[in-house]
């Protein structure tokens, strides 16, 4: 083999090149999402067992996405109550959801009271809130496109309507910027809520929308403490927005070590 030819092969082999040939085909490769969603799926499935959940509540389900992670990532087979106020991103999830029996859905907002809000259809769905977006970062997405009238319930009030069995809940909440109302909301079954997860804002995208530290510090007043914090963006190496799986705090013994790769195999 020649000399150009074995720097052809060292090139080609190099972590430089390789990253790049990932980069640009990592679609090709795997899915996108598809390791952030393996990895928080396996951290949810040990909350799921270690906090021996039987009823899993998602505000602001969007289009099914954290109902589906539970499914394919998480293994859990339980109950799946999902909240969704926009018409057409319920229309997709109750769909989905006519092909799994555990999994019931509603076209409703959840908040601190009953009311009728209006709901910003932004740009991109996934930004849409009952708040107005700030001008600045994400503003490509985050721009109403369409309003509309949504009702809204407290939690607590609606789970005890249905009549629902459980003993742990956990809740997941991430309704852009609206996330302490949620809790405001769910008062009543706040002691049966073992898990929480939510987004954590660090840089505000929402007209008064809570900073990380205030929904922290509603998180560590309710004797919950931290599981988990992956980023969903970042700008210049800055978190944006992080998702956050929360627990209600217990005492640890010496022995309740595990290192954290063990929750990934």
């Amino acid at each position: 083999m020649g000399h150009s030819s074995i720097k052809s092969l060292y090139k080609s082999l190099s972590p430089k090149f390789m990253k790049k040939i990932i980069r640009e085909n990592r679609i090709k490769f795997i899915k996108r999402n598809y390791i952030d969603n393996y990895i928080v799926g396996k951290h949810l499935r040990h909350v799921l067992l270690s906090r021996d959940i039987d009823l899993v509540i998602d505000v602001g389900a969007n289009g099914g996405q954290f109902a589906r992670l539970l499914r394919s990532k998480a293994g859990y087979k339980g109950p799946i109550l999902s909240f969704e106020p926009q018409p057409h991103m319920f229309s997709q999830i109750q769909e989905q959801a006519r092909k799994d029996p555990d999994w019931k859905v509603f076209n409703l907002g959840i908040g601190s009271s009953a009311s009728v809000l209006t709901l910003n259809v932004m740009r991109s769905n996934v930004f849409s809130s009952f708040l107005q977006p700030k001008d600045g970062l994400l503003s490509d997405l985050n721009e109403v496109v369409e309003t509309v009238e949504v009702p809204v319930a407290r939690l607590d009030a609606h789970l005890k309507s249905l009549n629902v069995k459980y003993r742990n809940i956990l809740l997941k909440t991430d309704t852009q910027g609206y996330d302490l109302e949620v809790i405001k909301g769910a008062e009543g079954i706040l002691d049966d809520v073992q898990a929480i997860v939510a987004e954590l804002s660090f840089v505000q995208i929402y007209e008064g929308a809570p900073r990380h530290t205030d929904m922290m510090s509603c998180f560590t007043a309710m004797n919950f403490t931290m599981s988990g914090l992956y980023p969903v963006s970042l700008s210049h190496g800055q978190a944006i927005e992080c998702d956050c799986i929360m627990v209600k705090a217990k005492e640890s013994a010496v022995k309740d070590h595990m290192p954290y790769i063990d929750v990934l195999v």
